[in-house]
C-alpha cells in the first residue's frame, strides 16, 4: 500500500438527481438525490481509498459547503488537510434522465481565493508532499490564484520526489506539460485545445507522441488520454497503447469516469504493475464507475469482473504503423 496525495483547488458538493426527463422550461420532480464529497481530485481519492490505497486530500476548502466535503472524505476513509478560505466551496449538479439516459451537468465557478490564502496552501504543502509515494494535482483552477501559483505548487510537488500525476485542462493543462510531471491525463477535446488542431483520436494520439511524451524537454510526460467509450491510450516515449471497455457495458453515468481511470491507473501501478498492465487496470475502474449513479464511486468486485476482460495493446495508426511500448 502506497500514499497517496490528492490535491483539489476547486473541490465541490457534487450532486446527483435522477429523474425521469429534464423538462426545460417546465416542472421537473426528482425521483431522488445524492450528495457527494467532489472535485477530480477528491474523486480520485475517494476511488484510490476503496481499491485500498492510503490516502490524504488536500486543497482549498471554504464554508459549510466544505465543511461537508471534509466530512464526507473522512467517513470514507481518507485522511484530510485542507486549507481553508473565506469563501463557500462550489456546487457541481448532475441531472441523469431515466427515460432517455441523458446526463447533464451545471458546474458552479467556485470561490475567489486571495493571495493569502493560496500562500497558505504552499507553505503546508512540502510536508504533505514530503512522504507521499504518488501525487495527484486534479481539477480547474479557482478564481484569484496568483501569477505563478500553479507552476509554484507543480515545482513543489515535483521536488518531493514523488509520481506526479496532472489533470486539468486550458492553460493549466498547457503549464502540467512542461512542469517536470509524470503523468498528464487529458480528455480528447483537452487535448484538443491544447494541440489547436484536429481531434479526432489518431491526430491526437501523434500530437501527443511527438510533441509531449515526445517532445526534448527534461522530463517529457507520459500521456493517459482518455477517449470516453473508446476507453484510453496511454502514449510514452517508448510508444502508444491501447485498452477498451467491453462493448456490452450497461452505462447509468459518464460524470467522473475519468477520475476513477487515473485512480485506476495510479493504482496499479503503485502496486507494482507496469503501465500497459496500469492502462488496462484504469479502463476497468473507469469503467466500474460508469456503472453507478454517482462520481467516484466503484465497487471493487466491478473493477476485477472487468479488469479480466480488458487488455491493453498496440495502438494501429490508420496508415498501418503499429508503436509498441518496452
Amino acid at each position: 500500500m502506497a500514499r497517496c496525495l490528492t490535491i483539489t483547488l476547486n473541490a465541490s458538493v457534487d450532486q446527483t438527481y435522477l429523474l425521469d426527463r429534464l423538462r426545460l422550461g417546465s416542472l421537473t420532480r426528482a425521483r431522488c438525490k445524492r450528495a457527494m464529497a467532489g472535485g477530480k481530485g477528491n474523486n480520485v481519492a475517494r476511488v484510490l481509498g476503496t481499491l485500498g490505497q492510503e490516502v490524504t486530500a488536500t486543497g482549498l476548502l471554504g464554508g459549510e459547503p466544505g465543511r461537508f466535503i471534509d466530512r464526507e472524505l473522512r467517513a470514507a476513509g481518507i485522511a484530510t488537510a485542507f486549507t481553508w478560505i473565506a469563501g463557500d466551496s462550489r456546487s457541481c449538479l448532475t441531472f441523469i434522465e431515466q427515460e432517455t439516459g441523458t446526463v447533464t451537468e451545471v458546474l458552479e465557478p467556485g470561490p475567489i481565493i486571495t493571495s493569502i490564502e493560496a500562500e497558505t496552501l504552499l507553505r503546508a504543502l512540502p510536508a504533505l508532499v514530503a512522504d507521499a509515494a504518488f501525487v495527484v494535482v486534479c481539477g480547474s483552477l479557482p478564481t484569484g490564484l496568483p501569477a505563478g501559483f500553479f507552476p509554484e505548487l507543480l515545482r513543489i510537488a515535483r521536488a518531493s520526489g514523488a509520481f506526479l500525476a496532472v489533470d486539468t485542462s486550458g492553460d493549466a493543462l498547457r503549464q502540467a506539460v512542461g512542469s517536470g510531471a509524470d503523468l498528464i491525463t487529458p480528455n480528447a477535446a483537452e487535448l484538443a485545445a491544447l494541440s489547436d488542431g484536429p481531434s479526432d483520436p489518431d491526430a491526437l494520439i501523434a500530437y501527443a507522441h511527438t510533441q509531449i511524451a515526445g517532445a526534448t524537454t527534461q522530463w517529457p510526460p507520459t500521456v493517459l488520454l482518455s477517449l470516453g467509450k473508446d476507453g484510453a491510450a496511454l502514449i510514452s516515449q517508448h510508444g502508444i497503447h491501447h485498452a477498451a471497455p467491453p462493448p456490452d457495458l450497461p452505462i447509468v453515468n459518464t460524470v467522473g469516469c475519468g477520475d476513477a481511470l487515473l485512480a485506476g491507473f495510479i493504482d496499479a501501478r503503485a502496486r507494482g504493475e507496469p503501465n500497459c498492465d496500469a492502462l488496462a487496470a484504469g479502463v476497468a475502474t473507469g469503467s466500474a464507475a460508469a456503472l453507478e449513479e454517482v462520481a467516484g464511486v466503484v465497487v471493487p468486485a466491478h473493477v476485477a469482473r472487468l479488469r479480466a476482460r480488458i487488455t491493453a495493446r498496440p495502438w494501429r495508426q490508420a496508415c498501418g504503423h503499429d508503436r509498441e511500448e518496452d
